[in-house]
């Protein structure tokens, strides 16, 4: 039963960290996601980000979908209509 209790640990220990270093990635994504495409109002959230006060949105939109292709990023632009009275839009993680 020790040996089996220490595996299960080891395996706990190894999961959490690669849960981490996902988490860590995803992160990196979205920062690298900003400093491409130089939002100047967004917001965080849990699952990435809204970028606000966009004025021609269409435009904007196509601009932060080459710059995730550009850079292999693994994200995800959503918006909708309620959001687009607003000049806003969101990049998700995937």
């Amino acid at each position: 039963m020790q040996k089996a209790d220490k595996q299960k640990a080891f395996l706990e220990v190894i999961s959490t960290k690669n849960q981490n270093m996902s988490d860590n990635k995803k992160v990196t994504d979205i920062q690298k996601f900003i400093e491409k495409f130089e939002p100047s109002k967004f917001k965080m959230l849990s699952r990435g980000i809204e970028v606000r006060g966009i004025k021609d949105l269409n435009r904007n939109i196509s601009f932060a979908k080459e710059v995730i292709e550009k850079l292999k990023l693994k994200l995800v632009i959503s918006h909708s209509a309620e959001m687009a009275m607003y000049g806003s839009f969101e990049v998700n993680y995937l």
